[in-house]
């Protein structure tokens, strides 16, 4: 027997939701993983004597990125087979609970309606904490940058 047009309503929404969180959550970490590459790319340029404190603030923004990235995605994953070797960790136990809800034309049980919150709130302390470098640290990096008179773009000798 399928659902009610209520079940289905409710199955829509909650995929929707989770849909939504996980593309907030791979925007953060593409974002991430940019500003990580930019900053990679400009420490290798620096002459470390010249610019240490700058090399080391940058390596401190990386550092803070990555432990949340860790958090929300299994950054060990390089192939199919290592998913059996590694955790999965938020975002593909968000996915995980859209796919069980997608199964079947019903709406989602109360147990996951409870995982889809629990695991979002821990989604959401990461993404804060992602949010809070954006608005802080980056911009207190970038003004260092212009402080230090940092040549973003250079010839290599």
């Amino acid at each position: 027997m399928e659902g009610s047009v209520e079940d289905r309503i409710a199955q829509f929404n909650f995929l929707l939701d989770i849909r939504n969180k996980l593309d907030e959550t791979h925007d953060a970490i593409r974002n991430m993983r940019d500003v990580r590459s930019q900053i990679k790319a400009l420490n290798n340029r620096l002459k470390k004597e010249e610019f240490k404190e700058v090399i080391e603030e940058g390596e401190k923004l990386d550092s803070l990125m990555l432990e949340i990235e860790k958090v929300l995605y299994q950054t060990k994953l390089k192939s199919n087979q290592d998913m059996l070797n590694y955790p999965i960790m938020l975002n593909n136990k968000l996915a995980h609970v859209a796919s069980l809800a997608s199964m079947g034309l019903y709406k989602p049980t109360q147990q996951m309606l409870q995982v889809k919150k629990d695991i979002t709130e821990k989604i959401d302390i990461e993404l804060k904490k992602w949010n809070q470098i954006e608005e802080k640290n980056l911009l207190q990096y970038n003004e260092l940058l212009r402080l230090r008179k940092v040549n973003f773009v250079n010839i290599h000798e």
